[in-house]
């Protein structure tokens, strides 16, 4: 279910910038628009978690993904940017409710001894389909164009929606589950040093994730580079990052600290940032693109355990 909804929800990457771009929307307001989604699921995330554990998982899941449909359908009709920027917060409040949901069922019936792994499959389908996302509409743009391929996102989400409905359980077997749809307690959460180490480094290292979906696709457009090769280059770095998830969970799991791989993949992230800046072709863009991979899956696998 992870795999499906990020490819299908992943074709905007590298449409929706040059999409708004080609009705004259800045630069600045493309930035505007990609905010309103990690802002409105940055927001959203905690109280549709208290809702995930009040409601159950299913539940949840299946809304956020009705959300993630209708909204991705939508993208057909928008030509301003606050049009634009409406659709990308409910695309965001789909993602609250989706993301959380799932990453918890992952932790929920995962063994301890192997939450580290648990997390690197779930990324790995995750990142798979956010590398195969881009490169099909990317695809499709160029043959049926940039609204057709909004239709066909927003169908997809909504196969997926069909799948999750009849596959995920109502009440799924755990491993252990220590949770509480309250408030009580959260103070401590934060109280907890490597939480919050695990929280801080998400923050951060974020910060490039969004440079990258929001930024890249018109950077590459102004060094000449082909839609399909900005497809190939989302495709990529996907790529790199979803097969390195597995083995550098196993890594996770085996060392006594994670925090030295969330330093040591962000150090690599950062690499990449100013590797995509000096790049002006695609060779250089697929270098950094790979390297961005590979710190993302070091970074962000060891985070997710941590955190769990």
């Amino acid at each position: 279910i992870g795999f499906l909804c990020y490819v299908a929800l992943n074709m905007r990457l590298p449409l929706v910038p040059l999409h708004a771009a080609s009705m004259g929307i800045t630069t600045a307001q493309i930035g505007l628009i990609n905010a309103a989604y990690y802002l409105v699921a940055c927001l959203m995330s905690l109280p549709l978690a208290f809702f995930s554990n009040a409601f159950g998982s299913k539940t949840t899941v299946c809304a956020g993904l009705a959300i993630l449909s209708i909204s991705s359908i939508a993208l057909c009709l928008a030509d301003h940017y606050l049009q634009f920027a409406a659709i990308y917060a409910c695309l965001g409040f789909g993602l609250a409710a989706f993301l959380p949901t799932m990453m918890s069922l992952v932790a929920t019936i995962s063994p301890l001894s192997h939450l580290g792994r648990s997390y690197g499959w779930f990324t790995t389908a995750q990142n798979l389909g956010s590398g195969l996302g881009p490169a099909v509409g990317a695809l499709l743009a160029r043959h049926i164009g940039f609204g057709r391929t909004f239709l066909v996102m927003g169908v997809s989400v909504f196969l997926t929606c069909c799948c999750a409905l009849f596959s995920i359980p109502k009440n799924p077997a755990v491993e252990h589950r220590r949770s509480s749809p309250s408030l009580h307690g959260i103070g401590e959460l934060f109280r907890n040093r490597r939480l919050t180490i695990g929280f801080t480094a998400t923050f951060i290292d974020c910060f490039a994730l969004g440079m990258f979906t929001t930024f890249f696709p018109l950077h590459a457009k102004a060094m000449q580079l082909q839609l399909d090769q900005i497809g190939w280059i989302f495709l990529s770095q996907g790529l790199i990052n979803a097969v390195s998830r597995i083995p550098l969970g196993k890594v996770s799991d085996g060392i006594a600290d994670r925090k030295e791989l969330v330093v040591k993949g962000s150090f690599v992230i950062a690499l990449s940032m100013a590797g995509f800046g000096l790049s002006t072709s695609f060779a250089a863009f697929l270098v950094s693109a790979l390297v961005f991979g590979v710190g993302m899956a070091c970074a962000f696998t060891a985070i997710g355990a941590l955190i769990a």
